[in-house]
């Protein structure tokens, strides 16, 4: 064999062991992983209607209480449609209240009177209909979080599904992290760990409390989140840091 093809076998070889060493490395019992801070709630809230934005309530990074109103939307026409739905309601009823008085004295048939019952439903289940709709006059917040951004200005015309602002939990945090399925022996809910920023090197204790079922079958991985113990001084949503299993 020569001296040249021993050189080339060796270069591959150590070629190949650079090339997959992370991979042998990730998959050693008690190497870290890399992890990602993310927020239970975190969400791109869009309009449920189309029509113009007239009130923005609260700028970007203050804090909302669930259920307040975060925009309203110009809902004249609305209202006015409502307004005429509750007026013929009231016909309604006059008419029914009408042919049973005629019924009672025998000049009008069942019939009638059953088409103005009927008509009564109708007319209230249209009142509804317009009523349900104005609850999407305004934009309120699923959860107490903070506002992280505007997607629209005050004024602007939205369409029905356009996003409009970004809200988020920073005080419900968990990190998100894959690992080799070589490591999932041992690895259960409820297991302390600790996780380490790469921004500032600060340690955050955390407690996984989800462990997917599923492995990735390509990449033969998968996925654990931790609910982060972030107290007075949370890290920044998108955060990556080191998770270290302690074992």
């Amino acid at each position: 064999m020569s001296i040249s093809y021993l050189t080339c076998v060796r270069s591959a070889a150590a070629f190949s062991l650079i090339l997959f060493a992370p991979f042998v490395l990730a998959q050693t019992p008690g190497q870290q992983a890399n992890g990602t801070v993310n927020a239970r709630n975190h969400v791109v809230l869009s309009s449920q209607r189309s029509g113009q934005l007239i009130e923005q309530h609260g700028i970007a990074g203050e804090t909302v209480e669930k259920g307040s109103a975060l925009g309203s939307f110009d809902c004249t026409l609305d209202q006015a449609v409502v307004a005429v739905a509750q007026v013929e309601v009231q016909q309604a009823n006059t008419d029914l209240e009408l042919q049973r008085r005629l019924a009672a004295r025998g000049a009008t048939g069942r019939a009638a009177v059953q088409a103005a019952t009927h008509n009564v439903a109708l007319q209230q289940a249209r009142l509804a209909l317009d009523i349900a709709k104005m609850t999407t006059c305004d934009l309120t917040a699923p959860f107490s979080g903070t506002i992280v951004e505007w997607k629209l200005r005050t004024f602007s015309t939205v369409q029905q599904g356009e996003p409009i602002v970004t809200l988020v939990d920073s005080a419900d945090l968990f990190v998100e992290l894959i690992i080799p399925l070589q490591w999932i022996e041992g690895i259960e809910v409820g297991q302390q760990i600790t996780f380490t920023s790469d921004y500032d090197d600060h340690r955050y204790s955390a407690t996984i409390d989800f462990v997917s079922p599923a492995a990735d079958p390509v990449s033969q991985t998968i996925r654990i989140n931790a609910a982060l113990e972030a107290g007075e001084n949370p890290p920044k949503i998108g955060t990556s840091g080191i998770v270290d299993f302690g074992r």
